[in-house]
C-alpha cells in the first residue's frame, strides 16, 4: 500500500561537508567544487521547518533525475542509511513508510556535490520491513520519485530467529547483470553482502573518472533492482582503485580518490573519528553478527621483504579477534574481499593478492579461532571469479580445516577455468558461472544452507553445513 500522508510531516535536510577539487560537473549542472563527504555531516540531519507533502508515493511518475537507483545499508535495529544520486534541479524529498502503508518519515534533503545524497534515518522498529522513495518536490508537493526501495531493519537484539543473506563480488560493467536482475525481482534476502570489485575502475584516476565508471556500473537495470531489493554492507577490493593495488604501486592521490567514489556510491555510514575507515560489524540480534574487513586499504605490501607485512592492520586484527570472542550471536560471518582459503597450486600466480601471501597473519587468525573453539565462524570471500563451498585448510592438520569458506558469486564476470581442481575433500563444489549466492541461517541447529543461484533461478548447488564444531556437510539437495 502506498503512503498518503494526511496533515502536516516534518522535513529534515542532510548536507555535505566543504573541501576543494575544481573540475567536477554533476547532474546536468556545472558544480565549481567538489566537496569532501568524510564528514559526519553526510548522514547527519538537521530540522529545517515543517511542510505538507499530499501525494501516493507509489503513483507518482518515476524521474529520470535518479539515473544510479537508490540503496539503504548499514542498518541497525533502529536505524539505516538511505542513498541515491540526484541529477535534477527540484528540491529533493524523501519518504520512508512501513510495508503496510503508513508513512514514519519524510526529508528534506540538499545532495552533497555530484549529487549524492547519504541520509541516515532513525526512530525505526527491530525487524521490520519499510520501504521508501526520493521525490522532486514543487514546494511542499511531490511531483515525482525515484526507484522505490525496500529494506529491513536488524533484528531485535536478543532475537535468535531464521535470516537469509545474500552475497555476490565481482560485477564488471562490460557484462550482462542478469543474475542480478533476478535476485531483484525475485531474491527474499533480509541483507545483501558486497565482497568487493563491485565497479571495475581500471583506468580511472582522478574522482571525475572513478564517478564516471561507478556511474557505468550502477545504472544497469540489474544493479538498479538488486540495491533496492534490500539493505547491503560493502567492502573493496582493487578494482574500486585499480587493479592489484597495493601501496606504492599506486599514488596516494589516486587511492583518495577511489576511496571517496567508494563512500560516495555505497549507502555507509561514516565514523566520526575514522571517516576513511571501511571495516565494522553490525549484529543482526542473536542470530548473527556481521564482520566486515577491509582487505585492501591498510595492506602493508610484501615488498623488498618488509618484516612488517599485514594483510589488514593491526588494529583491525585485534578488533576482529576481540569481536569474534566477544560476540553472543549464533553464526560470525567474516567478509574478506580476497579468499582466506589455501586455493590449489594452479592460483599461484595470484598468491601474491590474497590471504596466502601473509602466511604468518592468516595462520594466526586461523588458529585463534580453533584455540578459543568459537562455533559458528565462517568466512565469505570473493576475487578468483569461482562460485565454491569448502574448507579454508587443504588437509586435515592445516589452520582452517574446521572452517567453512564460501566463494560469493562472480556478480557478472568471466569465470576461471581452473575449477575443475577444487575438488574433495577441501572442496564440495566449485562452479565459474556467474550467480548470486544465498545463506539461510538457522540460529538454532547453527546450520547454514548455501545456495549459488543463477540467472535462470536454477541452483547450482544447494549444500547445507553444521557450524556447531569443526564445519561439515550435512545435506546436499
Amino acid at each position: 500500500m502506498s503512503p498518503h500522508p494526511n496533515g502536516r510531516r516534518s522535513f529534515l535536510t542532510t548536507v555535505g561537508s566543504a573541501s576543494l577539487l575544481a573540475g567536477c560537473g554533476g547532474a546536468g549542472r556545472v558544480i565549481p567544487e567538489c566537496r569532501d563527504p568524510s564528514d559526519e555531516a553526510l548522514v547527519a540531519r538537521t530540522r529545517v521547518g515543517v511542510a505538507a507533502i499530499d501525494a501516493d508515493v507509489v503513483a507518482l511518475p518515476a524521474s529520470e533525475a535518479f539515473p544510479l537507483g537508490v540503496a539503504s545499508g548499514d542498518a541497525t535495529a533502529e536505524g539505516i542509511v538511505l542513498w541515491t544520486r540526484y541529477d535534477g534541479r527540484a528540491r529533493l524529498g524523501l519518504m520512508v513508510w512501513r510495508e503496510d502503508g503508513d508513512a514514519v518519515a519524510a526529508f528534506r534533503v540538499v545532495p552533497a556535490d555530484g549529487g549524492f545524497a547519504h541520509v541516515f534515518v532513525d526512530d525505526l522498529e527491530p525487524g521490520e520491513r519499510y520501504r521508501y522513495a526520493w521525490l522532486e518536490l514543487d514546494g511542499g508537493e511531490a511531483r515525482a520519485r525515484s526507484d522505490v526501495g525496500r529494506f529491513r531493519t536488524a533484528l531485535p537484539e536478543n532475537a535468535r530467529t531464521p535470516l537469509q543473506l545474500a552475497a555476490f563480488s565481482c560485477v564488471s560493467w562490460k557484462r550482462e547483470h542478469d543474475a542480478l536482475a533476478r535476485a531483484g525481482r525475485e531474491g527474499e534476502q533480509d541483507l545483501l553482502l558486497l565482497l568487493g570489485d563491485t565497479s571495475y575502475n581500471d583506468g580511472a584516476e582522478t574522482l571525475c573518472e572513478y564517478r564516471h565508471t561507478w556511474g557505468q556500473t550502477l545504472s544497469s537495470e540489474g544493479w538498479r533492482l538488486v540495491r533496492a531489493r534490500s539493505s547491503l554492507l560493502a567492502t573493496w577490493d582493487d578494482h574500486e582503485v585499480a587493479n592489484d593495488f597495493c601501496g606504492p604501486d599506486v599514488s596516494q592521490a589516486q587511492i583518495a580518490a577511489g576511496r571517496r567514489a567508494f563512500f560516495e556510491h555505497q549507502p555507509v555510514r561514516r565514523f566520526r573519528n575514522a571517516p576513511d575507515r571501511i571495516w565494522r560489524s553490525r549484529r543482526w540480534g542473536r542470530t548473527a553478527e556481521i564482520f566486515v574487513l577491509d582487505c585492501r586499504g591498510e595492506r602493508v605490501c610484501r615488498t623488498r621483504g618488509r618484516p612488517d607485512a599485514t594483510m589488514i592492520s593491526e588494529a583491525q586484527r585485534a578488533w576482529l579477534q576481540r569481536g569474534l570472542a566477544e560476540s553472543p550471536c549464533a553464526f560470525k560471518i567474516v567478509m574478506t574481499s580476497v579468499p582466506i582459503a589455501d586455493v590449489p597450486v594452479f592460483f599461484e600466480t595470484k598468491a601474491h593478492d590474497r590471504w596466502e601471501a601473509w602466511a604468518t597473519q592468516r595462520r594466526a587468525l586461523l588458529r585463534f579461532v580453533e584455540r578459543e573453539r568459537i562455533d559458528g565462524v565462517f568466512w565469505i570471500g570473493g576475487d578468483l571469479h569461482i562460485a565454491s563451498a569448502g574448507r579454508v585448510g587443504a588437509r586435515p592438520d592445516d589452520p582452517g580445516w574446521g572452517q567453512l569458506e564460501v566463494l560469493a558469486g562472480p556478480g557478472a564476470q568471466q569465470g576461471s577455468p581452473f575449477t575443475e581442481w577444487m575438488g574433495p575433500p577441501q572442496y564440495d563444489f566449485a562452479d565459474p558461472r556467474s550467480n548470486v549466492t544465498t545463506f539461510d541461517l538457522d540460529p538454532e541447529t547453527l546450520q547454514v544452507r548455501v545456495r549459488f543461484v543463477l540467472a535462470s533461478g536454477e541452483a547450482m548447488a544447494d549444500l547445507t553445513y553444521d557450524l556447531s564444531g569443526p564445519v561439515h556437510l550435512v545435506r546436499r539437495r
